[in-house]
């Protein structure tokens, strides 16, 4: 679909309107939003960081955007809502573009009143065009806009910071905006178009050029090909026909063999069963009598076992029999050392009982006298505290007179050091004064230095400070490097467990298949007996089985394999010899039976149908044996197996070839299902990967993968090791500055207390600098104070002397009161401490005794203790010894009993001895029997199996004539015979075989003969005509091209050059009038070549002369590619423009300037305009708010300016 603008007088008039733009999903949109976009100026408002710039994106991207960084982005997966603290990000984006199409006059057909232009991107870059809501392509879109200055590469979307490349940008790289604006677009395109086709049709000439040459060079040597490929068939016929009589000749001969062999098996066999019943029934009745004899040895041996056993038990209970005796022994001494202890412990009781009773008497005594000791304490206690109260009284006494001293004494003191203070300070006020005075003076030069040394530490700590910043940003840098490190460590360790996983069980699983491998494992037991032979040097000239021996691709294997079927353990040995070797080895052995395959006499048959004919079913891929690789000496083994066997992709085309050929060939398929010659079909399942083939196939590519494992792991290993080491230097480096903050922040802290302490000295200073003033002051004061203070001092300390003698007096009469009373109270202390030494001696003896009471309790206890546990002890031995009594007649019956039991028991086994020896005799004359039964049988083994093996080796002749006829003509027996060729005799064979040698040899003579070289001749023969005829169509296709091309160039010369000057003419009226006043001029820099040379922009605003673009300012700049912006809408108007904060660098009067412009163009061009500036909005015929209330998601706030000026009743532009 093309949109087509149509032209009037007045200009060009297009007939799409933007109507609305809904986003879903799209950057900070994440909920379904409708921007609906009236005729005149809608303007886009927000704060920064708001979202208002993603809609002037959603626009661009919806036009086919291809470029992430076009709509800010590193990957296009960036449009799609990423998430929030409160939203999950969603899976896609979509935007949708309705475009107005319901204008009568220019309506676009077979269209509705709307299109709908939309575009999705799903996560993982994958995006979706539509078009009315139908599937579409980037190029549908890219035409739909062409022409008309709105698209991805047009002029009518200008994107934020973009407005001033316009002009910055290359001269050559502005094209593409002034050919959007003079129309040529659509002629570019078609012109692209036509020299991509002009390229294509000159690609195919040289090519057609070339195979035509190569077809007529092969013509002529095909036609004599051909005609040798005729006479050698002529010559195959003939030979065919000699070798079926021939082979129908041998078959029957041998089916003859076959019979007569067969019958003399069978007798055979007959004979071998018989003597194989006779030899059974020998060894029935010897494994009779030898189970017999076995039983008689278990039972003697069972007896004498028994008879053992009997022994030592009888030994056993002598041996506790002397125990007993021994114990009972023992028990009686025991009872006799009880009694002893019994009556030395009832003689101690007694004593012990006499003791105690004394002492209890002794314990009564003493207290008595103790009550009468306390007593009489508690009288001389009274006495001591009466006396005690007495000398309180008088220490008060004393007290109140001391302090009454003390005191006169303080102030007599007090007032002679005021009279000696009044009469010195008289004295030295002078003195005072000058020193007071010379401190003041060197307070000030103090406070001087003080105040630079605060200043110097103040400076030193800011540069700290700018210096401790800078290491903090670095330290935080470095932990957040560290903490990314450390994070890429852990991800790589992850990846290595796993790598190492991997590259275990890849390696345990070659290993597992090399084992199985180097021990044929899968073989059968012929082959495998075959290989190890050969391996230990006794079998030589064996090269291996055919599985062994070939190379195949994988996803061949299973088509090469089921054609092999069971020939795949074949083994391919030297010559005839050493498979002759082999299987005289196996039969020596009984190991089986092998195949074996002579590289010397293993021929192979070519298929004898021409390959060309074959190539053109349809799943065709190749013969068997030339899809494999092998040994050069194995190559006609392989060929004679697989030579014959052509391989198709799938059943449904195997099988169409197969009919079509009527069943002549064997054919394989990919996965293994078989169409054999005759028409039978043989498939099913196949279990992939099982077979011998793949085994090798498996080990490589095991192994292969645990090698790119390896790889990964080392690299891995590696990456760790880098990283771990840019980590440690991290480490360090961030350790380095970490003591260099800890060493900052101490100096900076001695700084700092340092100026503390200088404040401190300021303060202290400026204290005592006052302190100083006022002591100035005080002393002039004091002077006049003093000689009224010293009269009266004088006749205080007169009247206190007088006073203080009168009371010392007192206090003498008082202390001597009181010494008598601290005598007396002495006296009487001495008395009550005597009295109370004797109360605690009585105490003690009191606490003796009780303690021995005790003892004398505890042992009389003890005693009565011990003589019941000696009683006790005598009760015990007495029913010990009874115990043992009884116990020892119980076990010398036991004795008597088992002597009883072992005569019986000798006698028993004595005679089962005899009766072994008579059975012994006679199982060794029953082997005798059976090892000549045995001789004999073997006999008639060997004969039947030598018969037998003539009979298979017939059938093995009868099967090989089979394959033989089949490999060489594909014919079987039936077909062979319903040929009725002339039949040989016995006489005729020899000149039959004679002239199938004449004909073999003239097939030779004729050397290499290709058979599709008939067909071959044929077809290139049709071919060089044809491309003849091709060279010729493509000459004229190419020079119908050129006129085109050269037609499409003058038309854009012509138009592009009439634009441009249009373009020249308005950019000049729209610079002066928006700069007022100034030059301005477009200029082609190679007029003759309008459509590749660069166009120049040269400017000069009043006032200056500009020699480039480059020596403006950006707000210059960003005015210049506004005035050319607005030229171009005047020479081709866009339907719409989508600016985005284009006048951000602009002031205040060339904003109005802009917007006074959006105002007039806006008549017929739709305008959204994105900006901040209040100039821009004051000019808005829709207000769309941007704001974003929740973090991360935008939310649009529409104001219609026509529908609040009704509302308020005001215009408010």
């Amino acid at each position: 679909m093309r949109i087509l603008p149509f032209n009037n007088k007045n200009g060009w008039l297009y007939i799409l309107k933007l109507k609305s733009l809904e986003l879903q999903g799209f950057k900070s949109f994440p909920d379904r939003t409708v921007l609906n976009f009236n005729p005149g100026a809608t303007i886009v408002v927000g704060p920064n960081g708001s979202g208002k710039s993603n809609i002037s994106d959603a626009i661009r991207w919806v036009l086919g955007e291809t470029s992430a960084k076009g709509v800010r982005g590193s990957k296009m997966e960036d449009v799609i809502f990423s998430g929030s603290n409160s939203r999950r990000a969603m899976s896609s984006a979509e935007v949708s573009l309705i475009l107005d199409n319901s204008s009568e006059s220019g309506k676009i057909p077979d269209c509705g009143d709307e299109i709908v232009v939309t575009r999705r991107c799903i996560r993982g870059g994958e995006s979706e065009y539509l078009i009315d809501r139908k599937p579409a392509r980037l190029k549908d879109i890219t035409e739909l806009f062409m022409n008309t200055g709105v698209g991805r590469s047009g002029y009518s979307i200008i994107g934020q910071g973009k407005i001033s490349e316009i002009v910055s940008q290359k001269s050559e790289d502005r094209r593409t905006i002034f050919e959007e604006a003079a129309g040529i677009s659509k002629y570019r395109f078609r012109k692209n178009e036509a020299e991509r086709k002009m390229n294509t049709v000159t690609e195919n000439m040289t090519r057609a050029g070339d195979i035509l040459r190569e077809l007529e060079s092969r013509v002529a040597p095909l036609e004599k090909a051909a005609e040798k490929a005729r006479r050698y068939l002529q010559l195959y016929e003939e030979k065919k026909r000699l070798d079926v009589s021939l082979w129908l000749f041998d078959v029957e001969t041998i089916r003859r063999k076959v019979n007569e062999l067969s019958d003399s098996v069978a007798v055979a066999k007959r004979v071998l069963d018989e003597a194989d019943g006779e030899l059974s029934a020998l060894e029935a009745k010897n494994e009779r009598l030898y189970n017999e004899s076995q039983a008689n040895k278990i039972k003697a041996e069972s007896v004498q076992k028994k008879i053992r056993e009997n022994s030592e038990r009888v030994i056993e209970l002598e041996g506790s029999v002397r125990v007993i005796n021994t114990e009972i022994e023992h028990q009686k001494q025991r009872r006799s050392e009880a009694e002893l202890n019994r009556s030395m412990h009832v003689s101690a009781y007694e004593e012990a009982l006499k003791n105690l009773s004394e002492l209890k008497d002794q314990l009564a005594e003493l207290r008595m006298g103790l009550g009468e000791l306390r007593a009489e304490y508690e009288c001389r206690l009274a006495d001591t505290e009466e006396l005690k109260q007495k000398r309180s009284c008088l220490e008060e006494l004393m007290s109140d007179k001391e302090n009454l001293i003390r005191g006169m004494r303080e102030r007599l003191v007090s007032d002679k050091l005021k009279l000696s203070e009044i009469s010195g300070f008289s004295d030295s006020s002078v003195g005072r004064r000058e020193e007071l005075n010379t401190t003041l003076e060197e307070l000030r030069e103090r406070n001087e230095l003080l105040q630079k040394r605060y200043d110097k530490a103040d400076a030193t700590i800011a540069d700290y400070s700018d210096r401790l910043d800078v290491i903090r940003k670095k330290c935080a840098l470095l932990k957040s490097e560290n903490e990314n490190k450390a994070a890429e460590i852990e991800n790589l360790r992850d990846s290595q467990g796993r790598l190492v996983s991997d590259y275990t069980s890849k390696k345990q699983r070659a290993e597992t298949l090399r084992r199985m491998e180097e021990h044929f494992e899968g073989y059968s037991n012929s082959v495998r007996f075959v290989m190890d032979s050969s391996e230990r040097g006794k079998l030589p000239g064996i090269f291996g089985p055919v599985s062994r021996m070939i190379d195949v691709p994988s996803k061949y294997s299973v088509a090469v394999e089921t054609a092999l079927g069971s020939n795949v353990q074949n083994i391919i040995v030297e010559n005839e010899n050493s498979a002759k070797e082999a299987i005289s080895l196996l039969k020596k052995n009984g190991a089986g039976r092998a195949t074996f395959y002579p590289v010397s006499s293993v021929k192979a048959q070519p298929l004898n149908i021409d390959l060309n004919h074959l190539e053109k079913y349809r799943g065709y891929i190749g013969i068997a044996s030339g899809l494999i690789r092998c040994d050069d000496r194995c190559k006609n083994v392989i060929e004679y197996m697989l030579g014959r066997t052509v391989v198709f992709d799938n059943l449904s085309n195997a099988t169409e070839c197969a009919r079509s050929m009527g069943y002549r060939v064997r054919i394989v398929t990919l996965d293994g299902q078989l169409i054999n010659a005759g028409g039978s079909f043989t498939g099913g399942s196949t279990k992939r990967d099982s077979g011998m083939l793949t085994r090798a196939q498996e080990i490589a590519r095991f192994e292969g993968e645990a090698e790119k494992i390896g790889i990964e792991l080392t690299a891995n290993r590696e990456a760790i090791a880098s990283i771990q080491k840019e980590l440690d230097e991290t480490a360090r480096e961030l350790e380095e500055n970490e003591q260099n903050l800890n060493v900052l922040n101490t100096m900076i802290g001695a700084e700092k207390s340092q100026q503390l302490v200088i404040q401190s000295q300021l303060d202290g200073d400026k204290e005592l600098y006052n302190k100083t003033l006022e002591a100035l002051d005080e002393l002039k004061i004091r002077d006049e104070r003093d000689a009224e203070e010293k009269l009266q001092l004088e006749d205080q300390i007169r009247g206190l002397t007088d006073e203080l003698s009168e009371t010392e007096k007192q206090r003498e009469e008082l202390e001597k009161r009181h010494s008598e009373c601290n005598k007396a109270i002495s006296d009487s202390i001495e008395n009550s401490n005597s009295q109370l030494i004797k109360i605690t001696q009585v105490e003690k003896e009191i606490e003796s005794k009780e303690n021995n009471i005790e003892i004398s309790e505890n042992s009389v206890k003890s005693l009565l203790e011990a003589a019941e546990r000696d009683s006790e002890n005598i009760k015990s031995a007495d029913e010990s010894c009874r115990m043992y009594a009884d116990r020892l007649a119980e076990m010398s019956n036991q004795i008597e009993e088992l002597k009883t039991e072992a005569g019986r028991l000798g006698r028993e086994h004595d005679d089962l001895i005899n009766e072994g020896i008579a059975g012994d005799a006679a199982l060794s004359k029953l082997r005798n029997q059976v090892k000549e039964e045995s001789h004999r049988r073997e006999n008639l083994f060997r004969a039947y199996t030598e018969l037998d093996s003539k009979l298979e080796q017939t059938k093995s002749e009868q099967d090989k004539l089979s394959s033989k006829l089949w490999d060489e003509y594909e014919l079987t027996y039936a077909t062979a015979a319903a040929l009725n060729y002339p039949p040989v005799t016995e006489q005729t064979r020899a000149r039959t075989n004679s002239a199938s040698a004449d004909l073999k040899n003239k097939i030779r003579a004729l050397g290499s003969v290709s058979l599709d070289s008939i067909d071959e001749y044929k077809e290139v023969s049709e071919r060089a005509e044809f491309m003849r005829q091709q060279y010729d169509d493509l000459c004229v296709s190419k020079t119908d091209l050129e006129k085109i091309i050269d037609g499409l160039e003058t038309d854009m010369k012509k138009r592009f050059l009439d634009v441009m000057a249009e373009l020249d003419f308005n950019f000049k009226a729209t610079f002066r009038e928006l700069f007022g006043g100034g030059t301005a001029e477009l200029r082609l820099t190679d007029p003759c070549e309008p459509l590749t040379c660069g166009i120049e922009i040269n400017v000069a605003p009043p006032g200056k002369i500009v020699k480039s673009m480059s020596l403006l300012s950006g707000g210059e700049q960003s005015f210049v590619a506004i005035a050319l912006f607005f030229a171009i809408l005047n020479v081709n108007p866009t339907p719409f423009a989508v600016l985005d904060e284009i006048e951000a660098a602009l002031d205040d009067v060339n904003v109005a300037r802009f917007a006074d412009y959006i105002k007039r163009y806006s008549e017929d061009t739709q305008f959204v305009v994105i900006t901040h500036r209040r100039g821009t909005m004051e000019i808005a015929d829709t207000l769309y708010g941007v704001t974003m209330p929740e973090r991360g998601i935008s939310r649009v706030l529409t104001l219609s300016i026509f529908d609040a000026e009704n509302k308020l009743g005001v215009k408010i532009n």
